[in-house]
C-alpha cells in the first residue's frame, strides 16, 4: 500500500480556449469548448479510477478563455483564486499573459512555450511540456545553420523577420542566437507588426513584404506571431515575395495551427518551408507509429466515447493527457505541495506524453519545462501538411 502525504479532493483549474463565441476554435482547428472540457474530464477520470494522485481525487474546475477578450483571462483567474484551485492547466499564453495566476502563486501548466524570464521570475509556479522560447529559438537557429540555410547552397544573403514585439526578451533571444552563428547587421531585416492579441492589419503586412522585397531578403521567418502566419503567406504570394532561400520557422505553435484545414498557409508560398519543432508534429502525415503515450491517451478517450488523439480537433485530446500527466507525475514524486512540484518533476526525470508533445528530460535542477529535443519538419503544399524530415530526436544545442 502506498504512503500518502494527504487524502481528499484536489481541485484543478482548467482553461478551455475559445474565441468570438467559439468561431475562432473552428478557424484554428480546436474543438468546441464542450469537447475540450470532455477531453480533460476523461483524463482526470482515468487518473481517479487508477487511485488518484497521492491518494487525492482530482476535481476539474473549468473556465472558458475568450482568445479575443483580455477580460476573460482576468475573470477566469479570479474564479480560480476564489475556488482555491491547487494548480491550473492550459494557461492563457500566447494571447494574454499568465501573470494573474502566477502572481497569486497558483502553479500554472501552459500548453505552449513560455518565456525563460517568466519561468525564472515565477519559479516554482510556471510549467510547460514545451521548452522555453529561448531554448526553442536556440535550437532553431543552430539547426537551420547546421542544415545550411545560412549559406550559399540555400541562396542565403539576408534574413527577413516578421515579428510581434509583445515579449521583447524573446525577440532579442532570436537576434542573439542569429548573431552567434554570424547572421547579424546587414544580413538581418526586420518588420515590427506591433503587439495586437489577434491579427495585424493587411496593410502592415503589405508594408513588411514590400520592405523585404526592396531590401533583397532571400530567407524569411516569423517571430512569435501565430495569428498572422496565414495572412503573411497569402500576402507574400499575392505580392510576389517568394524567398529564394525559403521559409524557415521556429515552432512556437505555428506547425499545429497551420495544419488546420481553415488556417493553413498559402500552399504555393509555403511549399517546402522548414520548421524546427520539439513536438511530434509531422508524424501523422509521415505515417510514423504512435508512441506509447499517444496509445495510452487514445485508450482513455475511446473508453469515454471520445475521438482519439489524431481524430480530435488540433489533436487537442493529446495535449490534455500530457498536461494532466505532467501534474500527476510532479505530485506523485513530491506530494501535495505547490512549492515542491519542480522537485517532483526532477524525481520523475522524464514523462511519457501523448502526441503532440515530444520527449523530455526534467532531471536538471530547477527544470519546469520539457522539449529538450528537436527534429525538422517540412511543409507540403500538395497535402497542406507537415512531414518529418528525419524521425531521430536531437538533443538541444
Amino acid at each position: 500500500s502506498q504512503t500518502c502525504s494527504t487524502t481528499g479532493k484536489l481541485k484543478i483549474g482548467v482553461v478551455v480556449p475559445e474565441g468570438a463565441g467559439g468561431a475562432i476554435n473552428g478557424v484554428i482547428g480546436n474543438p468546441p469548448t464542450s469537447q475540450e472540457e470532455a477531453d480533460y474530464a476523461a483524463v482526470i477520470d482515468a487518473v481517479n479510477k487508477a487511485g488518484g494522485v497521492d491518494c487525492n481525487t482530482l476535481v476539474g474546475d473549468y473556465a472558458a478563455a475568450d482568445l479575443t477578450n483580455p477580460s476573460s483571462a482576468q475573470s477566469g483567474c479570479l474564479q480560480f483564486q476564489q475556488d482555491k484551485v491547487f494548480a491550473v492547466l492550459g494557461g492563457y499564453e500566447p494571447s494574454f499573459p499568465d501573470d494573474c495566476l502566477l502572481q497569486a502563486h497558483i502553479p500554472t501548466f501552459d500548453e505552449l512555450p513560455i518565456p525563460a524570464g517568466a519561468a525564472k521570475e515565477f519559479y516554482p509556479d510556471y510549467f510547460s511540456p514545451y521548452p522555453t522560447y529561448q531554448v526553442l529559438y536556440k535550437n532553431f537557429v543552430n539547426a537551420v545553420n547546421q542544415m545550411g540555410y545560412f549559406g550559399p547552397a540555400k541562396h542565403f544573403a539576408k534574413l527577413g523577420i516578421f515579428y510581434k514585439d509583445c515579449t521583447p526578451e524573446v525577440n532579442q533571444a532570436l537576434l542573439s542566437d542569429l548573431a552567434a552563428v554570424g547572421v547579424s547587421g546587414g544580413k538581418v531585416d526586420r518588420y515590427d507588426l506591433g503587439c495586437s492579441g489577434s491579427f495585424s492589419s493587411p496593410a502592415a503586412i503589405q508594408q513588411a513584404v514590400l520592405k523585404f522585397r526592396t531590401d533583397g531578403v532571400t530567407t524569411a521567418t516569423i517571430d512569435n506571431d501565430l495569428p498572422d502566419i496565414q495572412n503573411i503567406s497569402n500576402i507574400s504570394n499575392t505580392d510576389g515575395f517568394k524567398p529564394a532561400g525559403g521559409w524557415i520557422l521556429a515552432d512556437v505553435g505555428g506547425v499545429a495551427i497551420t495544419g488546420s484545414a481553415n488556417f493553413h498557409p498559402n500552399s504555393s508560398e509555403f511549399d517546402g518551408a522548414l520548421a524546427i519543432t520539439s513536438g511530434q508534429y509531422g508524424a501523422i502525415a509521415s505515417h510514423l507509429p504512435e508512441t506509447a503515450g499517444t496509445q495510452a491517451c487514445d485508450k482513455i478517450m475511446t473508453s469515454h466515447g471520445l475521438p482519439t488523439v489524431f481524430d480530435s480537433g488540433d489533436q487537442f485530446a493529446g495535449s490534455t493527457c500530457s498536461l494532466v500527466w505532467m501534474l500527476e507525475a510532479a505530485i506523485q514524486h513530491a506530494g501535495v505541495n505547490q512549492t515542491t512540484l519542480p522537485a517532483g518533476l526532477q524525481a520523475a526525470k522524464s514523462i511519457e506524453m501523448s502526441f503532440p508533445n515530444g520527449p523530455n528530460d526534467f532531471s536538471a535542477p530547477g527544470t519546469t519545462t520539457g522539449g529538450q529535443f528537436w527534429r525538422p519538419v517540412t511543409y507540403h503544399g500538395s497535402c497542406q501538411c507537415w512531414t518529418v524530415v528525419n524521425p531521430t530526436w536531437n538533443p538541444s544545442f
